[in-house]
């Protein structure tokens, strides 16, 4: 299917609509509850899981719905920094060639890195985590909140 992914009705409604163009009527709805870390992620993914459904709930659209995507999201951010862990001491490998000569060759975790960064800039824009989709995202005045209405 050519063209951009249809945009989510939740976020529609955040961005206001300004086409007025008629929602979806039997779209499912997302869960309210908010997103638990599946336990088969490692520590350092729930940490990230738990950063990034933090960052939704202030966003206004956080939801359990959400958790396998987000469980992604968390995996390929936890892979970006082992690799870049495993790149701090050189981004080459010096490997023997057949004549006895030595070629300089790149790291697997190079184009590993590479590969999760750009997965991961993928589903963090699906959730309007990027600074391009997060512009996108228009918060109602309704849910913002004055920290002086108290007084």
């Amino acid at each position: 299917m050519p063209g951009p992914k249809p945009t989510p009705t939740h976020l529609r409604i955040l961005r206001g609509n300004p086409g007025k163009r008629a929602l979806p009527k039997d779209e499912p709805v997302a869960s309210s509850d908010a997103p638990v870390a599946p336990e088969w992620l490692s520590a350092r993914a729930k940490e990230v899981f738990a950063q990034l459904a933090l960052r939704l709930d202030k966003m206004g659209y956080a939801s359990s719905s959400h958790t396998e995507a987000l469980a992604l999201a968390a995996m390929r951010q936890e892979e970006v920094e082992r690799c870049s862990k495993a790149l701090e001491k050189g981004f080459k490998n010096r490997v023997k060639t057949t004549s006895g000569g030595y070629v300089f060759k790149a790291k697997p975790e190079v184009a590993m890195r590479s590969e999760a960064a750009r997965h991961l800039q993928s589903l963090l824009a699906e959730f309007g985590l990027s600074p391009a989709s997060a512009t996108k995202v228009v918060v109602s005045s309704k849910q913002k909140k004055n920290a002086f209405a108290a007084f």
